[in-house]
């Protein structure tokens, strides 16, 4: 329902409109309602006849369907039916703009094409008792799912990803947009540029930065210490679910291009300040631009909120995040410091380049510029600022931010002309180039500088305020000082030589940082030492009871070694030694000997000569002699050296099979009696174990047994062997009594 309403304090002609509010759809959501019906209406050409009944359209469609139900049963059954058959139809056959040879429309697309077909038939049955299918949100669920369903099947059949990945954009993407958009020139890249930085440092859609009114933005008093300053605070809208937030916006640390104080002082040069609209919503809202498709429905924000959800209400933390926006980062504590814009009152005092320093040469000081004391101009300051905004005769801008955007203007100017100078085209005229003092790199004199619309008009408000191009000059000199010394603690890579104020001094503050990082270092130090000497205290500790431990240890090892020898003495008394035979004073060389050797000489004899002769004494005492070692050539030796090693192994064979050694009785003279007996028990028990019967055996004999080497291992000399013949029977000997006898053999 409407009704018109006549204005009492207009003229009876004049009348006023006041449409339903239901039916007064943004332009983006009209425009999405109107995509959805086009495919609702495209669904109803095949499901009409697949009913039964005429081809209808949807705004043709009765609240109790069709054809008309009796019951609220069947009318909410008709509605189902439909509803879920029009689901259906957007999963699985559903194209873009309903061309049957274009592609497939996305998931999300779809599902927001249904959500727009389920809002039109709610507010149109507004009146009606709800249709539970589309007025359920639970039912409304499940269908939401079926439709994700067919997606992801289609996507299963044809190997493609549900969602196709967004690619944020990069720095080097808005520095060049906005190149470009200067480049150009025109009022519609003006705003382009301008929403650019807007939806950037207010985090918003396209839709809603746009609606941003000259109302909305205002300049809030800072206190920060020492300071006070102004900046500007944009009051934005959101969408979705209509929290009003306040953003505050600093300047740009970097340059002109995402300065959002500069875009916004140069859409208002561009395009006027009598626009009552949202300062750049004619991209967003007009349909026949060509940039208004870009941000109809504003950026895709996919399941993610901006920081100014939850820090909007803190106008700290809404400081803090501004100055992050705007690259201001250096940080002392907890602090961000930087972001102060320059004021009306900066405008004065000292400029230029500062006084040589007392190290250059009389040469060089000379080509320094001397810094001079510049007046103000306060009031041609002002007037050039009204200029700027004749057209605001609302005066809907405030002082304040008239003064912010005119001294940004100021402080970026020659930014500015510095983009226009790498155009592609840029170029200067011949004529210009003859002027003395002429410098590439600064002249004015480019074609794309002298052709640019915002160049043109600042400099025509010059020449209506009465201000010269050199007072101008100097009032950029003063803003770009001033905005230096402001934020000189945030600068770190500034070069105090060469600046543009001779005032600019160092600031203790800045290594207030730098002070922190270096005592936090050095306490962690302090600490991580106190922690070594703590683990060396204790390792130390460790070391000094296991040393005592070992002491201990030892000091008892001791002790008991005293007490077991104390034991052996008294009570076991002291071992008897065995007695070995002294050798003879009269030693009969091994030589000597063998010349009354036989081979038919019997293992009994051997055994008797080898004691009673001492065959190892005199086989010593020949090795000794200088006949061995002069006189003897080298095969002889190895005959006797042979001839040795047989009888030292067959008298060990002997000696095993004997259960006493033949030591030397008190009487001497019995000693060979001794050796008989013992030569006769030793052949006895060997012929046995041979079954030799009464067979003769030789010293070859036993050497040569297949079995000798398994003898030797098994069997054993007597247990009163001396030491000292048991050392000389030992298994060194027998290694190389075995390779004598391997030598011989062969």
């Amino acid at each position: 329902m409407s009704k018109t309403i006549f204005n009492g304090d207009s003229n009876d002609n004049e009348s006023v409109f006041y449409a339903n509010a239901r039916d007064d759809l943004n332009a983006s959501a009209a425009n999405k309602e109107r995509q959805a019906l086009k495919h609702f209406n495209h669904f109803l050409k095949t499901y009409c006849v697949q009913i039964g009944i005429q081809i209808i359209e949807a705004a043709t469609i009765p609240y109790h369907g069709i054809p008309c139900k009796a019951s609220k049963k069947a009318v909410f059954e008709f509605w189902d039916l439909m509803t879920g058959a029009f689901v259906t139809y957007m999963g699985n056959h559903a194209k873009i703009g309903c061309d049957p040879e274009a592609e497939r429309i996305k998931r999300g697309t779809a599902a927001q094409y249904c959500l727009s077909v389920r809002g039109y038939f709610n507010n149109k049955f507004r009146n009606e008792d709800p249709i539970p299918i589309l007025h359920n949100d639970k039912q409304w669920s499940k269908l939401m799912t079926k439709l994700r369903g067919k997606y992801c099947e289609a996507n299963q059949a044809s190997g493609k990803s549900a969602v196709e990945g967004n690619k944020s954009s990069t720095r080097k993407d808005r520095e060049w947009l906005a190149t470009g958009c200067i480049w150009d020139g025109t009022a519609e890249t003006s705003e382009f540029w301008h929403l650019l930085n807007t939806t950037y440092h207010c985090s918003g859609r396209g839709s809603e930065v746009s609606l941003i009114k000259p109302k909305d933005i205002r300049a809030v008093e800072v206190n920060k210490c020492i300071h006070q300053y102004h900046i500007l605070q944009a009051e934005v809208q959101r969408q979705k679910d209509q929290p009003l937030q306040n953003i505050v916006i600093y300047p740009h640390c970097d340059g002109i291009l995402e300065d959002y104080y500069f875009s916004l002082i140069y859409l208002l040069v561009m395009t006027g300040c009598n626009k009552r609209g949202g300062s750049n919503q004619v991209v967003v809202e007009t349909p026949g631009l060509s940039l208004a498709a870009v941000f109809r429905t504003g950026w895709a924000n996919r399941r993610c909120d901006t920081l100014w959800e939850y820090i909007s209400d803190s106008f700290v933390l809404s400081k803090q995040a501004g100055k992050a926006l705007s690259k201001w980062t250096h940080r002392i504590g907890d602090t961000i410091y930087g972001g102060q814009p320059p004021a009306f009152d900066d405008i004065g005092g000292y400029h230029g380049d500062p006084s040589p320093p007392s190290f250059l040469q009389d040469s060089d000081a000379g080509k320094a510029v001397a810094t001079a004391l510049v007046d103000g101009n306060r009031s041609k300051l002002q007037q050039f600022s009204d200029v700027l905004f004749e057209d605001d005769t609302d005066r809907r801008w405030h002082p304040r931010v008239r003064e912010l955007l005119v001294m940004t203007l100021l402080l970026r100017y020659d930014q500015f002309l510095a983009v226009l100078r790498r155009h592609p085209d840029a170029y200067i005229s011949d004529s210009f180039k003859s002027y003395p003092r002429f410098d590439l790199d600064k002249s004015c004199n480019y074609t794309t500088i002298r052709n640019h619309l915002f160049v043109c008009r600042v400099e025509r408000a010059l020449e209506k305020a009465g201000v010269d191009k050199s007072i101008f000059n100097d009032w950029c000199k003063c803003a770009r000082s001033a905005f230096i010394e402001r934020n000189l603690i945030a600068i770190p890579d500034l070069s105090l030589y060469g600046g543009t104020n001779k005032r600019i001094m160092l600031d203790p503050r800045f290594f207030i940082d730098h002070m922190n990082s270096i005592a936090s270092l050095a306490q962690s130090n302090h600490h991580v030492v106190q922690q070594l000497r703590r683990q060396l205290n204790d390792m130390q500790e460790l070391m000094t009871h296991g040393l005592n431990l070992n002491h201990r240890l030892h000091v008892d090892q001791c002790t008991l070694l005293t007490s077991v020898r104390r034991m052996e003495t008294h009570l076991l008394g002291n071992r008897p030694e065995t007695v070995s035979p002294s050798p003879s004073s009269n030693v009969t060389p091994f030589t000597v000997s063998m010349k009354g050797f036989t081979n038919q000489k019997s293992m009994s004899d051997v055994f008797v000569s080898f004691f009673d002769e001492d065959y190892r004494a005199g086989f010593e005492l020949d090795k000794k002699s200088e006949a061995w070692k002069e006189d003897m050539d080298a095969p002889e030796k190895k005959r006797y050296k042979n001839l040795f090693t047989k009888i030292k192994r067959a008298i060990k064979i002997a000696l095993m099979h004997v259960d006493e050694f033949p030591l030397i009785p008190d009487d001497p003279s019995k000693y060979k009696e001794v050796l008989r007996r013992t030569a006769t028990v030793a052949e006895e028990r060997i012929r046995n174990s041979l079954d030799y019967g009464d067979k003769k055996i030789s010293i070859y004999t036993l050497v040569n047994l297949p079995d000798i080497k398994d003898r030797e291992k098994t069997l054993k000399l007597p247990d009163d062997t001396p030491e000292e013949m048991r050392k000389f029977f030992t298994k060194k000997y027998l290694k190389i009594i075995t390779a004598l006898c391997s030598e011989n053999s062969q």
